[in-house]
């Protein structure tokens, strides 16, 4: 085997493990994240990016109306949620 044939082995070996530890890895990851994001629905209870634990009172589009306290309400945007917790407080797995 031609000694140039080795190198372009090893630098196809070399992409593969590349694509295989750090690209697939974080599709997976945001493959993940996006459909827990289309999957929200009023009354779920779930916890932002900023830590703030609430329950989904709206939602429209990509803004959600999130109850924090009784007679408090804020708005933001889907993407703020980090993820869903169950009646505990407790992370939920999805």
């Amino acid at each position: 085997m031609d000694p140039i044939w080795g190198n372009v082995v090893l630098i196809i070996v070399i992409l593969i493990s590349f694509y295989l530890a750090f690209i697939r890895p974080n599709q997976v990851r945001d493959r993940k994240r996006r459909e827990l994001l289309d999957a929200l629905m009023v009354g779920d209870k779930v916890v932002t990016v900023g830590g703030l634990y609430g329950e989904i009172v709206k939602l429209t589009g990509d803004v959600a109306i999130l109850k924090i306290a009784e007679r408090v309400e804020v708005t933001i945007v889907r993407s703020a949620v980090k993820y869903l917790v169950d009646g505990e407080g407790l992370k939920k797995k999805h």
